[in-house]
């Protein structure tokens, strides 16, 4: 990804894998700098089961304008997805500590005088579902989770970025799923080791992805994943208005069956270098010349070793400009793809992200992402849907799979925030032509809504809705979801709240794994270390 479009990611949209965090004003419908700030960026799961709030605390103020200083005091809210395989093996304990690592790594570096928040919860969530595996044949269950969750940001002259997350493990009561551990952790760290000339990065995500693309994101269908990217970028000015850039990265990824105790069913590492010619056209505007080599090379026999391994070029010119109004970025050129030691040919290669406030309570946003990819990468990139923010709101789990395809990705949303309500809509597609290899062709496609109003000083309501079809290349195989979740929050004291939340879901499709009907109750109860959300307007 070039510099720009990794300037936008952590201004606008940075990606937290498989969670998301929001704007606590976005539901509470605060009145004043809450209802213009940017929402926390965030990467989502279609999770409506897994909702968790977590305020922030320890906020200090730079004198540097950002979009972190204009959301300070702000509070955020993470969703976190359902079922997670548990693991037990030495391969856990590793991604564990690198997971952590992000967080801790923040908070050690940064300096106790820069800008920073940090919030954190933990509690105890007991759910009855009525068909735990969503499958066609039933099987019902009472699921108890413990879990804790954070969210540390820092924008300073040493280190910008976000580390956020939950880890939870659950229990079946009767058995009708395997325990399991949840992680839900996501980090996107630049640390300023001489500022404007020379940075490191840390991006990193453990997160869940689906084993069968067209089956339900149920215990029994969901793989686990770990991604670690880090290197340098330099910046080398040539003229009062031009500089060249340069980045490296070096980066790990490796999936793992939910309910595997053995290693990584595929692991893979890559390569990436980017050079870059950026011209600042104004105090608001820059255009630039990028160009970006990446190779990837897996490590598992069993993916065909060698034959595996492919080679990406990037090729594009890149326009950024950011007003009071909105923000936008433009990356268009071609993506050259090599595999097996012959050329693939040239795609078009168009990466655009623009957000814009229409009017004083209502924006609206869009996100195009053409290009050669691959599912590790892919996992870096945040979609538009994950900053939205809602329960069940945005993208479903993407399915796992191996090599290098073709994406068209587009997104799209609309949001109006009220004095105590906010409403909220996206619709997304995603195609994936894969290269070679067995893994079929994708496309799916989905909308989702959502509204949240404060009921009280003490009181929130949420309820939303989603519906999604996915279909193969094939053209006869076909899944279709819905989901309908809503949900009650208060504030029993001054660090402690509890929720109740009621869902339904249902699936149709073309195989047997894709039929199935669930309904749920979740009753919640957690402690939260931090400013409390419910702070009403005015005080």
């Amino acid at each position: 990804m070039t510099a720009s479009i990794e300037k936008k990611r952590l201004q606008f949209a940075f990606p937290l894998w498989n969670g998301t965090i929001r704007n606590d004003s976005e539901i509470s419908g605060e009145s004043g700098p809450q209802v213009s700030a940017h929402p926390s960026p965030a990467r989502s799961m279609h999770a409506p089961a897994n909702l968790e709030q977590i305020p922030t605390i320890g906020t200090r103020k730079s004198g540097r304008r950002s979009w972190l200083n204009r959301m300070a005091g702000h509070r955020f809210w993470i969703a976190a997805p359902r079922g997670l395989g548990a693991r037990t093996d030495v391969s856990l304990i590793v991604q564990s500590i690198l997971a952590v690592l992000l967080w801790t790594s923040a908070l050690v570096v940064s300096p106790p005088t820069f800008a920073y928040e940090f919030a954190g919860s933990f509690g105890l969530e007991t759910e009855f579902s009525d068909n735990i595996n969503l499958t066609k044949d039933k099987q019902s269950d009472l699921v108890t989770e413990l879990f804790i969750g954070f969210s540390y940001q820092d924008q300073s002259p040493t280190i910008e970025g976000l580390v956020a997350g939950r880890l939870g493990y659950r229990t079946f009561l009767h058995g009708n799923a395997a325990d399991e551990l949840r992680p839900n952790i996501r980090g996107n760290l630049l640390f300023h080791l001489r500022p404007e000339r020379f940075s490191w990065a840390l991006d990193g995500a453990w997160e869940q992805l689906r084993t069968e693309p067209l089956g339900p994101e149920a215990p029994g269908n969901l793989e686990n994943q770990f991604v670690l990217s880090t290197g340098p970028d330099v910046r080398l000015p040539l003229t009062a208005t031009t500089s060249f850039t340069a980045g490296a990265r070096a980066g790990y990824a490796a999936t793992y069956a939910s309910d595997s105790s053995a290693n990584a069913d595929n692991s893979n590492t890559s390569y990436r270098a980017t050079l870059g010619l950026v011209e600042e056209l104004g105090a608001t505007e820059t255009a630039a010349a990028y160009l970006t080599s990446r190779a990837v090379r897996y490590d598992d026999d069993d993916l065909g070793g060698a034959s595996a391994d492919f080679n990406v070029i990037d090729m594009s010119l890149a326009y950024d400009s950011r007003t009071p109004l909105g923000d936008t970025t433009i990356e268009i050129g071609a993506s050259y793809l090599d595999q097996q030691g012959s050329d693939r040919g040239a795609v078009f290669l168009l990466r655009a992200d623009a957000s814009r406030r229409l009017t004083p309570l209502t924006r609206g946003g869009v996100r195009l992402n053409f290009g050669y990819n691959d599912q590790s990468n892919a996992t870096l990139t945040a979609p538009l849907s994950a900053e939205l923010g809602a329960v069940g709101l945005g993208n479903s789990a993407e399915s796992a799979s191996t090599g290098p395809f073709y994406q068209r990705r587009a997104e799209a949303f609309l949001e109006r925030v009220g004095g105590q309500s906010r409403l909220v809509g996206s619709l997304y597609a995603n195609s994936q032509d894969y290269v070679a290899g067995s893994t079929e062709d994708q496309l799916y496609y989905g909308a989702s809504i959502a509204w949240s109003r404060r009921l009280s000083r003490v009181t929130d309501f949420l309820v939303s809705g989603t519906a999604e079809r996915r279909d193969l290349s094939s053209g006869d195989e076909y899944s279709q979801n819905y989901a309908a979740t809503a949900q009650l929050t208060r504030r029993l004291s001054r660090n402690v709240f509890a929720n109740v939340r009621l869902r339904h879901q249902r699936g149709t499709g073309s195989t047997e794994t894709s039929e199935y009907d669930e309904s749920a109750v979740l009753f919640g109860i957690r402690y939260e270390f931090g400013t409390s959300p419910f702070q009403p307007t005015g005080s």
